[in-house]
């Protein structure tokens, strides 16, 4: 355990140091602990990933480039040590509490989101990354960046970079970008946790600035059950929502100041706007809330330090905000840039998107998730869908949507609040028209509506023409649905703190042995997939391994076959692995090359023949006590009938002396007079049963062609390794059908075999 937390402790190192430095060159000294550790949070981020984004464009990332990214800040904190300025990076007000509201119920709703936020920490230490979006993209480019030294020929789908930038630097200072589940993934896991920390941070920092309760907003956001999901998830969607809230959060902060005027504070707020653009795409909406402050501000204010309407304010806002635009612009063109690159110019196993697939999968996968005939409809189920994320009881549902839609509308009359009121309500709206798909692209507007709703909810209860009537009814509504969203987040604290302790011995185990135990502890479903495809023959000396799953990153030739690269480089030899019993419907995959080997419910292996041989019916026997007819032949079909549920159709394989590790594989597809049970089974007999290895041994029937009357009989056979034998007929072996029933039709549409030897 201590290597992972050590690795964590050395990546927060990079970022802080890297922003404590930002802001020291900048001239910024924060006024308060929490913006310090704000500050040093956004700016250390957007620092680290636009010099990774800039090595990479110079094609100069390398372990030294590396090596001076993370140490450079440090080297300078030392000089200032040195210098005696180190002081000046620290904040003016030293007392931790400053800058935060902490009444009493902050403090509980904070409390219980923190003491969850320490058990998802003591999991995700202790664990690996295994959410799909974590392994399969995010945590995948990290291990592509750390690999490479530049971004030519890369298609990303305009999915910005900086997390895995980020993450990338502590790859390639550990070397382990091309280890299947190293210690260092242990040390990112972790990171997601704490970047939950900084977002708890920036939501009680947003209630002081804006002289709110900030306990509804924590309840409202770690009241989700998809965020409590994405504590430990891996992907970018907590960041990006904790980003977002820290860039407004020191953006005011800094306003209040009247700091907007100095060169250097417009460059501390350019490069925090970058990083939080670069995060992800829907934080775009932080310029919505940047652009409508100087219009909704009033120029003279009794309640501000400074009036942000003064040119200065105007102007240096408007100058951090294009120095940012400019700087994710750049990627943008990139992206447009190589969006026309031939898709065999693309490396195969890097993870490239087609951003018009991407496109018409958000568009196709939104429909299907509000599948509603009208939009009235579709509002309404939208609505339902984002308050069962809260798993409310139905009957609270349309009470609890009604109350936050009062809060909301209250919140429209408060000018002061409308950047904030804005930007999260374009962020729905996004989220209604292009990504409802999954409710996580909702989490960075979650604070911001959480604090709108309280500020309009306490607007409509100290209305005083109504007297205490309004509070009563809020009190009577609020505590029970504040009260159950607590629960929520104890329970789950208690339920993810048992598993841990439970699960603690086998995940110290496993930090100590290494990928194998790993893989069987946290990946269970993928695993014995894994154990059996990797021990044969021809999946070792496959050129490429596509797997639909998150396994694909285990090998050294894995790569993802909804990545945007060229079918006519699979090459006969090479195994496929789906996701699903449909797996393997994928545009590229021309079925009836393929053999299946492996089936389990919830993946499927293939291999695409090498060197396939096509049998006839002269080259088969048919045996057994109730042996099948052979019926007309046309070329290479012919039919057959079941005479009894004893018989044998079969091939036998010319193979001699085999040795151990050599393979054979067949596959009989099978046309049906009508949908359903054939009457069929596949079958192999072996002379002399000790020369098959039983563990590298499977033998299947494929249905996912079944409407179409077609079925596909297939195995695999591993030879052992057995003392020589005695007699060389012993070792035949054959392959085939049996019947199961008599009186069954059926036309052999293909019967091949394919030998592979183990010895080159």
């Amino acid at each position: 355990m201590m290597i992972p937390f050590t690795l964590f402790l050395l990546f927060l190192w990079i970022i802080f140091s890297a922003g404590a430095s930002v802001c020291s060159m900048c001239g910024y000294r924060p006024g308060s602990v929490a913006d310090a550790i704000l500050a040093a949070f956004a700016a250390g981020l957007s620092l680290i990933a636009l010099g990774v984004y800039t090595l990479l464009q110079l094609h100069v990332y390398s372990l030294p480039a590396a090596v001076l990214l993370a140490s450079a800040p440090t080297v300078y904190l030392l000089y200032l040590h040195r210098r005696g300025h180190l002081r000046e990076v620290l904040p003016s007000a030293l007392n931790w509490r400053a800058g935060l509201r902490l009444e009493i119920l902050n403090q509980v709703a904070g409390a219980a989101c923190a003491v969850f936020l320490l058990v998802a920490f003591a999991d995700s230490v202790t664990s690996p990354m295994s959410s799909w979006d974590a392994v399969v993209s995010w945590d995948k480019w990290a291990t592509e960046w750390a690999k490479t030294n530049n971004m030519d020929d890369r298609l990303l789908a305009y999915y910005p970079q900086l997390f895995p930038m980020v993450s990338s630097v502590l790859y390639r200072l550990t070397g382990t970008a091309s280890t299947p589940i190293p210690l260092s993934q242990y040390a990112l896991h972790a990171f997601q946790p704490f970047t939950g920390f900084m977002l708890l941070i920036a939501v009680l920092r947003l209630g002081e600035l804006f002289r709110l309760p900030a306990w509804p907003a924590l309840l409202l956001l770690f009241g989700s059950a998809t965020i409590r999901m994405h504590a430990t998830a891996g992907a970018a969607d907590l960041l990006a929502a904790a980003l977002l809230a820290s860039a407004i959060a020191l953006f005011v902060s800094i306003d209040r100041a009247c700091l907007l005027g100095q060169t250097g504070i417009r460059l501390f707020l350019a490069l925090v706007f970058f990083g939080t653009l670069f995060v992800k795409a829907n934080n775009f909406v932080l310029v919505v809330a940047v652009a409508l402050t100087p219009l909704v501000v009033r120029r003279t204010d009794s309640n501000r330090a400074g009036p942000l309407g003064s040119r200065p304010g105007v102007r240096g806002l408007a100058i951090a905000t294009a120095l940012a635009i400019l700087l994710y612009s750049t990627f943008v063109l990139h992206q447009y840039w190589n969006a026309g690159t031939p898709p065999d110019r693309l490396t195969i196993g890097e993870l490239n998107f087609n951003p018009a697939a991407i496109s018409e999968f958000l568009r196709k996968n939104t429909a299907a998730t509000l599948p509603a005939e009208s939009e009235p409809a579709r509002i309404r189920m939208a609505a339902e869908r984002i308050a069962q994320d809260y798993e409310l009881f139905p009957g609270t549902i349309g009470g609890s949507l009604l109350i936050a839609a009062a809060g909301l509308l209250a919140c429209a009359r408060m000018r002061a609040l409308w950047p904030l009121l804005a930007t999260a309500v374009i962020q729905v709206a996004v989220w209604y028209k292009f990504t409802a798909y999954d409710t996580r692209n909702l989490i960075p507007a979650i604070p911001l509506l959480g604090l709108c709703i309280t500020a309009g909810l306490r607007t409509i209860a100290t209305k005083p023409h109504w007297g205490g009537v309004p509070r009563l009814i809020a009190f009577a509504l609020l505590v029970p649905i504040a009260s159950w969203m607590l629960a929520r987040i104890s329970m789950d604290s208690h339920r993810l703190g048992s598993v841990l302790a439970g699960e603690m011995p086998k995940r110290l185990q496993a930090m100590e042995t290494g990928f194998r135990d790993r893989a069987a502890l946290f990946y269970p479903q993928e695993f014995p997939t894994f154990q059996f495809i990797t021990s044969l023959t021809p999946v070792q000396r496959s050129s490429h391994i596509a797997v639909g799953s998150r396994m694909y990153r285990w090998f050294a030739n894995g790569l993802y076959p909804l990545s945007y690269w060229p079918v006519n480089q699979m090459l006969p030899g090479d195994t496929s692995v789906f996701l699903g019993p449909q797996g393997g419907h994928y545009k590229y995959f021309n079925y009836d090359q393929w053999t299946m080997i492996y089936e389990d419910p919830s993946q499927r292996a293939f291999l695409l023949d090498k060197n396939p041989k096509a049998v006839g019916p002269a080259e088969l026997l048919f045996d057994g006590a109730t042996p099948p007819k052979l019926g007309l032949a046309d070329g290479s079909q012919w039919e057959v009938e079941t005479t009894g549920p004893s018989g044998y159709l079969a091939y036998n394989l010319p193979i001699r002396d085999p040795r151990e590790g050599d393979t054979v594989t067949w596959r009989v597809l099978v046309e049906t007079d009508e949908a359903g049970s054939s009457g069929l089974a596949a079958k192999f007999v072996a002379y002399d049963p000790l020369i098959v290895d039983a563990k590298r041994t499977n033998i299947l029937i494929d249905r996912s062609r079944i409407t179409s009357k077609l079925a596909a009989y297939s195995g695999v056979i591993t030879f052992a390794d057995r003392p020589a034998p005695t007699n060389a007929g012993n070792d035949k072996i054959s392959v085939g059908l049996a019947t199961t029933r008599a009186g069954a039709k059926y036309r052999v549409r293909e019967f091949r075999v394919n030998m592979i030897q183990e010895r080159k």
